[in-house]
Order: structure tokens, then sequence, then C-alpha cells
């Protein structure tokens, strides 16, 4: 893992590499990747799957893990002046937007501006641009939802990637935006399951609903079809995400099955119609398109938790 300059940092490592360190597209140079969040779960998994690319990728808070076969680039995607400067170091082919999740309020109000900044800079710089998105973008009737489906956010999270969609295909419309859903694995746990598995062996009350409905997808699954749709042509929104609609009450069971568990009597279940703040209810995804065009196959919980070692 190299480390180069970033926000904050020394400019010198990043001005050098765009200098004498990178080479001209056309000179024997790799394709070159560059991924937003590599720190991250999705993040990490897509670098460790980018076989035939180059890969750098950015982070802020916390490093990515040491072993990580990547160039990295700290600074915060805000400043649109370090952000800049680092485009011009790497000059990615590829960029996969996967940084600002939903995290604290500071970094949900700046999601869209940093994905509106990236994809004028792609657009500019005739770089393929993926931007992930999310079904937090949807709710109400139409469940499974096509990829086209209108935006109807019900949280600021919601509201903020809707923003963004937007924003990015009006600033570099040849993106593929891709709206996904709940990402996990079980080496290692996201963040999610690692909560309920938590939860489950303190022997703490927890309710998962039985009417939010999903289409959870492996990460291992969604980054290796992530890396294949950057050599695809296909503009405008695609939902990627896993092929088995689910309650998150039935996931919640099927990974404490996977891992040994019984779900026991702290399970409980919930309803939508009682959360405060509103939660949507069916937000599951109708993935045909994708299904279609991809050779990745999108798979079902109970095959995704069956590779993993886990029992359905």
């Amino acid at each position: 893992m190299a480390e180069l300059a970033g926000a904050g940092q020394p400019a010198a490592a990043a001005a050098d590499l765009a200098g004498g360190g990178a080479t001209e597209a056309g000179s024997g140079r790799g394709r070159r990747l560059l991924v937003t969040g590599g720190a991250g779960y999705l993040g990490s998994a897509l670098l460790r799957a980018a076989h035939g690319w180059e890969p750098a990728c950015t982070c802020y808070r916390r490093p990515p893990p040491a072993d990580l076969p990547a160039t990295v680039f700290r600074l915060d995607l805000r400043q649109e002046a370090a952000v800049a400067q680092m485009m011009e170091a790497w000059r990615p082919d590829a960029l996969l937007h996967t940084a600002l999740s939903n995290g604290s309020a500071e970094e949900v109000a700046g999601l869209a501006d940093v994905a509106e900044r990236l994809a004028r800079l792609a657009a500019t710089t005739g770089t393929r641009l993926v931007h992930l998105s999310s079904d937090a973008v949807l709710s109400g009737p139409g469940a499974p939802f096509a990829d086209d489906a209108p935006a109807v956010p019900l949280s600021a999270y919601g509201r903020a990637k809707a923003d963004a969609e937007r924003r990015v295909l009006m600033a570099h419309p040849a993106a593929t935006v891709v709206r996904t859903s709940l990402i996990f694995g079980l080496q290692p746990l996201d963040k999610h399951n690692r909560w309920l598995l938590e939860a489950h062996d303190a022997g703490r009350d927890l309710s998962l609903f039985h009417d939010e409905v999903v289409s959870p997808i492996w990460v291992q699954n969604l980054a290796e079809a992530l890396l294949e749709l950057l050599d695809h042509d296909a503009p405008g929104r695609l939902n990627l995400a896993g092929s088995q609609p689910i309650s998150r009450l039935d996931f919640g069971r099927k990974v404490l099955a996977a891992l040994d568990r019984s779900p026991g009597p702290h399970l409980r279940s919930a309803s939508v119609a009682d959360a405060i703040p509103a939660r949507p209810g069916d937000r599951s995804l109708d993935v045909s398109r994708a299904s279609a065009l991809l050779r990745t196959r999108l798979l079902g919980v109970d095959e995704a938790l069956a590779r993993q070692g886990g029992r359905d």
C-alpha cells in the first residue's frame, strides 16, 4: 500500500506522481481505477477484487487495511482543490464513488456536493464514472422498483442520495448511477449484522421489521458486478442488488442461522407502521436489466450465505 499526500498533508508526493511518477494513457501503464472510500466495507472489497486494474483509493478518518493492494490518497473529499489535485495526479480511467455513507449529519449534508464535484471532474477528463446510490431514495407503492423509478425518499440520507443522483447525471450524463440495497457479508461481518450478532450474544432484546423488504447483496458479489460494469456503456440509473427480496426480520434470522445462532426469544417482530421516524416498507429492486447486462450473476441471500460457509 503506497500512501500519498492529500488535504492537510504536504503536496509534494501527489505533485511528484503527476509529474514524473505517472505515465500518460497509452504509454504502457495499466488501466487506472480510483475508488473513493477505500477504507469502507465495499471500497476495500472492490480494491481486493480489482484484478487487471492499477487501483488507488481515497480515505479520510481511518486508513484502509495495511495489506490493501492500492495507492492511497488521504484527503477530505469536501475540499475541492485537494480532489482536483488527486484527479490530476492519478488520472484514472475509471472512478467508483462509494464514499460518504449514512454517517454524521455533516457527512450527509455534503454528500451531493461531493458527488457533483467528482462527476464534473470525471466528465471533464473523460473518466468512466459509476456512482453508488441507495434504495433509501425509494418508498411507497411500486415494488419491486424499476431502475428509473422516481425518487421518493423519507429520510435526510435518502433525500441527499436522491439529490446526488440528479446532480451526478446532470454533470456527467454518461455516468451510471447504481441503486443498491443492504450490503452484507460474514467474513468479515458487515456493520448491520455485527450489531445483530453482538445484541444476540449479549442477550439484548432487538426488533427487526417483518414488513420492510429489501434486496440484500453479498459485498463480494456487488464488488465483482461493479467492476464488470465499468466496461459497459450504461448511462443513467441501474439497479444492482441481490435477486432474493426478503424482510429484515427473515434476513436477520437467516444470518443468525448462518452464524450458528438460534434467534431465541430476544429477536422480535416489528412493523414499519409503528416506526418513528417513518421508514419505507417494501423497497425491493427489480434487477432484471442488470442481470441481462452483466455476466456476473446476482445472487440471492440463501446462495450467498451458503458460499460464505454459512447455513441458509
